[in-house]
């Protein structure tokens, strides 16, 4: 229904960067579910990457676009080689800012589960920690990297992290 609402405004001329970033994200969580049901996708991949390539005619340093490039190349086998570029100029756009946390971590979990670059992928969630000392998905990765190497104690030490951050968040009624 999202999609539907965002393409009527096509209707009314109320494209912004924010519109093309909306409709390009809409698509790739629908055509995520796609890949996770294992059925073809929804939606062309193709018109996502327009609607981000629209976005950055509007404002060429929109470093989002670059991220959510790089997540929905991820998503097709024919992009998948094109997903690194894209990481790596948003990750450039952003770098030392303490909001490409959560970046550096999908960055992270692409060359973990993509790449087969595990050190590549324990720097990139350390950088991701030490943006935000909160981001319990980097510190889950690290812990189970460790567990993986059977450094326990160190993985433990970081369940324990995440079960301080995540008690913290129910107290104060926070969900992300």
């Amino acid at each position: 229904d999202a999609y539907i609402e965002v393409n009527k405004s096509v209707a009314n001329k109320k494209e912004t960067v924010h519109w093309f970033y909306s409709a390009a994200y809409l698509s790739r969580c629908i055509n995520e579910t796609c890949v996770f049901l294992d059925q073809p996708f929804l939606l062309s991949i193709s018109n996502a990457m327009d609607f981000l390539d629209q976005a950055l005619k509007l404002e060429p340093t929109f470093n989002n676009a670059y991220l959510l490039k790089g997540m929905i190349a991820e998503l097709d086998s024919n992009l998948k080689k094109d997903a690194e570029a894209y990481y790596s100029i948003a990750l450039e756009q952003m770098y030392g800012k303490r909001y490409a946390s959560y970046p550096y971590y999908i960055v992270g979990r692409y060359y973990e589960k993509v790449k087969k670059k595990r050190e590549k992928a324990v720097e990139l969630y350390t950088r991701s920690l030490n943006l935000n000392n909160f981001e319990y998905r980097a510190i889950y990765k690290l812990a189970m990297l460790e567990r993986k190497k059977e450094k326990y104690t160190s993985a433990l030490e970081r369940f324990k992290m995440i079960c301080n951050i995540l008690s913290d968040k129910q107290a104060e009624n926070y969900l992300q």
